[in-house]
């Protein structure tokens, strides 16, 4: 049975702790290294030989519930994998493990849930800052400020093989509006743009919360949908009893040297683009709404097939209203964007936040504003 286990499992990282459960969630395989951690995380029920332990045994409540229904999917063929990160410190160090789940088909048509646990240490002292500065933000407007000025509004996005134009402009001093982006070594950037509930201090503190958990969480090894799923448990975790926010965005991933762009829609409006107009996408549900498992769609889209150049908004600049209570909205923006593709970036998003100024007119700004343009170098 072990070496018909081993012979299974994905490719895993030297080191790895391994258990194994069968389609009853019944514990039945565990290597050497996992033995060795459960035994030094008190672990006792699974470092020794009686293997038919439910992985739901030593659960309950939401927890009980939210793995439940995460190896329901998993079995299910709903989610290719699940990965999520959890602290295990001793009194001596700062430790955090990454555990993925992976269902795998055993040749009789039967599933194996497969379960790695690494030890990730290189952000570890980084996770340990953050949640200190997310604390403190509750406690101190200008410190708000300060950290929604120099993660928002300042960083100008780069994208390797793009040119990129932005438009960030909150209602207030600062706002609910994100635009993030994280470049890798390797040249693959990931870009986000949302949009979280509100406007002014309040929304801006739960911006400021998530482009901090964005810089601890993302990596080029993760992919989109598990940034997503560790970014939406870090809101809910890092909230007031009181709050109810969330956020909606698209999280785009770029990788160097070519045409197609992976992307997440949670919630948001879609993208346009300059050769198919708006480009719908599988839409999932928004973060900081539910502790379950949101299973987010990811989408490649070709640029050659789809235009070079598209935009990304909030819903600022479509939702504005003029004096005789009309809306921009999405064919006017689409227009707009049309009528000055014979511009570079700069000028042609300047033309378009124009067009929208002439059509507000006199009447008010309700919301923030930001618009991010990229085109793909020939």
């Amino acid at each position: 049975m072990n070496t018909e286990i081993e012979r299974l499992v994905p490719k895993m990282a030297p080191g790895a702790a391994l258990y194994v459960a069968d389609e009853d969630l019944r514990v039945i395989y565990a290597n050497d290294e996992w033995r060795r951690f459960a035994l030094g995380n008190e672990g006792m029920e699974l470092a020794g030989p009686a293997w038919n332990t439910n992985l739901l045994d030593n659960m309950s409540g939401k927890e009980r519930e939210r793995w439940a229904s995460i190896y329901g999917l998993l079995l299910n063929g709903e989610l290719s994998h699940y990965e999520e990160d959890f602290i295990c410190s001793s009194p001596e160090e700062r430790r955090i493990y990454r555990l993925r789940s992976t269902p795998v088909k055993k040749e009789d048509g039967s599933t194996l849930l497969v379960h790695h646990t690494v030890r990730v240490d290189d952000k570890a002292e980084e996770r340990e800052e953050m949640r200190d500065r997310l604390s403190a933000l509750e406690l101190d407007p200008d410190q708000v400020k300060r950290e929604y000025k120099s993660r928002v509004l300042e960083p100008r996005v780069s994208v390797p093989g793009f040119r990129v134009a932005q438009y960030v402009k909150p209602l207030e001093d600062v706002g609910g509006d994100i635009l993030w982006h994280q470049q890798y070594e390797d040249g693959t950037t990931d870009v986000l743009l949302a949009d979280a509930m509100g406007h002014g201090i309040e929304a801006s503190i739960h911006a400021a919360k998530m482009v901090m958990m964005l810089e601890s969480l993302a990596a080029p090894y993760r992919k989109p949908q598990d940034i997503l799923a560790s970014l939406n448990r870090g809101m809910l975790r890092h909230r007031l009893k009181h709050e109810s926010a969330f956020a909606s965005g698209i999280l785009f991933r770029f990788e160097l040297g070519t045409p197609l762009v992976r992307c997440i829609n949670f919630g948001h409006t879609a993208p346009i683009f300059s050769r198919s107009g708006e480009v719908p996408l599988k839409v999932g549900i928004a973060l900081g709404i539910v502790d379950t498992i949101p299973v987010w769609s990811e989408m490649e889209l070709d640029l050659k097939v789809h235009g070079s150049r598209f935009l990304v908004f909030s819903d600022g600049i479509t939702e504005q209203f003029n004096a005789q209570g009309e809306l921009f909205g999405t064919d006017r923006l689409i227009q707009s964007f049309n009528a000055s593709l014979d511009l570079e970036l700069d000028p042609m998003v300047g033309r378009i936040i124009q067009d929208l100024d002439v059509f507000r007119g006199d009447a008010l700004v309700k919301d923030d504003q930001t618009l991010i343009a990229l085109e793909l170098l020939p």
